[in-house]
């Protein structure tokens, strides 16, 4: 665990050194999913429920929130698994990764 977060404190100060500019908005906002999964302790859940549990005003909109959270699956902080939903609609299950 003192790994991980020797390696997220590393990834964040290169974030940092390496940017031109400020951060880009969507790490910004990725960050911020990262800190809610973390305070109320979210494993998995569809898309949409995960919109919905962690509104702020950080996203208007969920366009602004799934953009965020396909930065973290680039990462690897979470992955997504096609499923089908109870209305026989394809959705995306979200699987957060246990390790942060």
């Amino acid at each position: 665990m003192r790994a991980f977060n020797l390696a997220h404190y590393y990834r964040y100060q290169a974030i940092h050194a390496f940017s031109v500019n400020a951060p880009d908005g969507n790490i910004v906002k990725a960050e911020k999913i990262i800190q809610m999964f973390k305070t109320k302790e979210i494993k998995q859940g569809l898309k949409s429920e995960l919109y919905h549990s962690c509104r702020c005003n950080l996203f208007p909109n969920a366009k602004d929130f799934y953009s965020a959270l396909d930065t973290l699956a680039e990462y690897g902080y979470v992955v997504y698994e096609n499923v089908t939903a109870a209305n026989n609609r394809p959705t995306q299950m979200v699987y957060v990764n246990p390790n942060i």
